[in-house]
């Protein structure tokens, strides 16, 4: 079920909002990858999404176009539409399967194949990508050094493959496709509306779906290349339109009458055969090495550098994952880095860590090799909202820094991406194309691509030995936390276990926890301003119970305390022994990660809010050791700090109104309501009077029963305690006490309890 296309928030909810709204997002891989993407596309429904007509698209994609002669794509053979018109009201896949052979042999007749070749990559998945889902259709560069990565020459197409595919067939190859197509032929699969005047995003699931796959494919190659934007072509039956990929957005154009108007199809193809590669959204400070790179010298450096890792190190295996072979068998890039007024140049290949979603940060880390140092640092590369009232995060790491805040990584270089100079030698930021397209009324910020390195290279906080390495290095994180609240002036707002990290200062020796990730911390002058931004991202399930369930209040500090609670909870849930089997574990993900769309704002479930609101923690650790002591106290904390609120006023200064049960999404499109006070009843409804009540009770209400009906009257409120979250002083008491206490219980950590549940059904899944 996709959220309402056009929200209209009620003025006095408009009015109270003090907070940037909180887009739902998951937990990276608890849920499978699909049901992720259909959540993605859900919080992309409302403004993810931009219109163009066909000449708008060709005019920014490929601003050279009109000077093209026509003659090099209008003397094209038509397209054979044979296989895309079926008039039945359902299509099986093998009418649609049919109809790539002529869809590919159409691209290529476009301009030939000389430099460029359209290939069917619909039953051949990428061997690299963790799943199976592969796109229909992939258009790749025809040169060897990038042949040498798509092109498999033992690929058998299969006993079930008709003759007129394995010509064409080719595998799926995400590190290498320039831009790729998907085509639908079945009517339940329409993800676009079939005409121009049609609303551009239909409700249904089946589009949703059909929409959340082709994100996905696109979000496979955006991941795992070095890419600006990335052009897309989606073809329903007879209709096509032209898509682009960003950071911002999802360009898709008017459709395309395939029929009528094959030509300006035809013309799409040549246009991307004869761009540049930064026309077609390449990224021109990032260089792909050839497969067989042994005889470079910096791979030969980097070769040198692996093999001098200290046997003892725990950091030293996951810096060889960054660059082995492995099954990914991803291309190396060689990637600069702005350093002051020089330009430092980093060896990266496999992910170390990446978003899911297709447009926002869109965070990319790799554990990356100093070329000119000859040492290992990580690299960040994301795409920040562009305001000047939005401090960037290298901005806010030198204010640590300069504030001598403990446990924060060190910045060594980075800053705003620049494309190369242009004639007039002048650099510009590479930002969002799809912005120019957005209405002013979005309030969608464009994005600039980023890159910070810094020094310290984290191991993942999931990584953890046990209980108490987890808590002393969630500690460290928590003084680091404070220190930047008290010395300068920061609130991170976005604590998350991918937002810790262990650190290694001395191999061999014990770990300390850093705190990183600040692009969503504010200076605590901004929280008292109107946000900058329509939405941000947070993992759902670690954000307070109070801004889930009061969207419009904003961050303060016991939030993010809060947020270091759930943390240490769902670490407990997952890999530590309790008493919940795997249905119940499931179950209490479900209410952490439960949400509502109401009047544009994504709400959190009744049930988190309750467990703190009561000091409850849905499970029970089964050794009472001082780890189980450390959550018990920390629940009591979290007891008394909602205990010094009123959620009666909570309601009334933050909270969103349900929507009337009767109201269907479609109809809260376009029919949402501030909610109406029940009308007074009237005359003739109102209750009798005292001395009409038969009178037979008289005596049984004055006998001697020893029972008084209880007289329900407005109390007094009652003087609240002051929260013992007003600052960090408590919070860290109790975790200091732990840290310092010996009754701790050595390897308690156990496997990994998320892993074994199953997601297939779930109360939170798509209706």
């Amino acid at each position: 079920m996709a959220p309402p296309a056009d929200i209209s928030i009620p003025a006095g909810l408009a009015e109270k909002a003090n907070t940037t709204p909180i887009t739902f997002q998951y937990a990276d891989g608890d849920r499978p990858l699909d049901t992720r993407r259909i959540r993605d596309e859900e919080t992309m429904f409302e403004c993810g999404f931009v219109k163009a007509t066909v000449s708008e698209y060709f005019d920014k994609v490929f601003p050279n176009h009109a000077n093209i002669p026509k003659r090099r794509y209008e003397e094209v053979k038509k397209l054979n539409t044979r296989y895309l018109k079926s008039n039945k009201s359902r299509v099986s896949r093998d009418t649609e399967v049919r109809s790539y052979p002529d869809l590919v042999e159409f691209i290529n007749s476009v301009g030939g194949t000389s430099n460029y070749v359209c290939k069917d990559v619909a039953d051949w998945s990428d061997l690299s990508l963790q799943d199976r889902r592969r796109m229909d259709l992939g258009i790749f560069k025809t040169d060897s050094r990038s042949q040498d990565f798509w092109l498999d020459p033992n690929l058998e197409p299969g006993a079930t493959c008709i003759e007129e595919r394995r010509v064409h067939a080719a595998r799926n190859c995400a590190s290498q496709s320039v831009l790729g197509g998907e085509v639908k032929v079945s009517p339940d699969r329409k993800a676009f509306g079939e005409k121009a005047t049609d609303p551009l995003l239909p409700t249904a699931k089946a589009a949703q779906l059909a929409r959340a796959q082709i994100c996905g494919y696109a979000s496979d190659i955006l991941t795992h290349q070095h890419r600006l934007f990335l052009p897309f072509f989606y073809i329903y039956r007879t209709t096509a339109r032209l898509l682009l990929f960003d950071r911002g957005a999802v360009l898709v154009s008017d459709p395309i009458d395939l029929e009528k108007d094959w030509k300006t199809f035809a013309k799409f193809f040549y246009c991307v055969k004869t761009a540049s590669d930064v026309t077609l959204g390449f990224d021109p400070t990032v260089t792909m090495l050839p497969k067989n790179s042994t005889g470079d010298v910096n791979y030969k450096a980097l070769q040198t550098a692996l093999a001098s890792l200290p046997a003892n190190s725990r950091v030293a295996p996951y810096i060889r994952k960054a660059f082995e072979d492995g099954s990914s068998k991803f291309p190396f890039y060689k990637v600069a880095v702005d350093k002051g007024s020089e330009t430092s140049h980093f060896l990266v290949r496999n992910l170390s860590s990446h978003s899911l979603s297709i447009t926002g940060r869109a965070t990319r880390g790799y554990i990356a090799f100093d070329i000119a140092e000859k040492t290992f640092h990580f690299l960040k590369d994301s795409w920040r909202p562009d305001s000047d009232l939005i401090h960037t995060e290298l901005k806010i790491y030198e204010d640590l820094k300069a504030n001598s805040v403990r446990n924060v990584a060190t910045v060594l270089c980075g800053g705003d991406v620049c494309s190369v100079p242009t004639v007039s030698q002048k650099t510009v930021s590479q930002k969002t194309v799809t912005h120019y397209f957005r209405e002013g009324t979005d309030n969608v910020l464009c994005r600039v691509h980023t890159r910070l390195v810094l020094k310290e290279i984290g191991i993942p906080l999931r990584h953890y030995l046990d209980s108490k390495e987890l808590s002393t290095v969630v500690g460290h994180a928590f003084i680091a936390h404070m220190d930047a609240y008290m010395r300068a002036k920061l609130l991170h707002r976005d604590i998350s276990d991918g937002n810790i990290v262990l650190y290694e200062p001395t191999p061999g020796k014990p770990l300390r926890g850093l705190l990183i990730d600040w692009d969503l911390s504010k200076y605590l002058e901004q929280l008292k301003k109107k946000p900058t931004q329509r939405s941000r991202s947070g993992t759902w399930r670690y954000i307070s119970a109070m801004l889930l369930n009061y969207p419009l209040k904003s961050n303060k500090l016991a939030d993010d305390i809060e947020s270091f609670y759930h943390l240490l909870i769902i670490l407990a849930l997952r890999y530590h022994d309790h008493n919940k089997s795997g249905q119940e574990v499931k179950a209490i993900l479900e209410d952490y990660d439960h949400c509502e769309y109401r009047y544009g704002y994504w709400v959190g479930g009744s049930t988190k809010l309750d467990n703190v609101s009561d000091g409850r923690i849905p499970f029970k650790l089964a050794h009472e050791d001082t780890f189980k002591s450390l959550l018990v106290s920390l629940a009591e904390l979290l007891k008394q700090h909602y205990a010094s609120k009123d959620k009666k006023v909570l309601e009334q200064r933050y909270g969103i109104p349900e929507l009337p049960a009767q109201t269907k999404p479609a109809e809260a499109a376009t029919s949402i309501q501030t909610p109406v006070t029940p009308s007074e009843p009237s005359a003739a409804e109102e209750a009798p009077a005292a001395e009409d009540v038969d009178d037979e009770f008289a005596d049984f209400a004055t006998a001697d029963s020893g029972v008084q009906l209880t007289v329900l009257k407005e109390q007094p409120a009652p003087e609240r305690p002051v929260s013992p979250l007003k600052d960090h002083t408590q919070f860290l008491a109790l975790l200091s006490q732990a840290i310092r206490d010996k009754d701790w219980t050595a390897s308690d950590k156990g496997a990994d309890k998320f892993a074994l549940i199953d997601w297939t059904a779930t109360r939170d899944s798509i209706r």
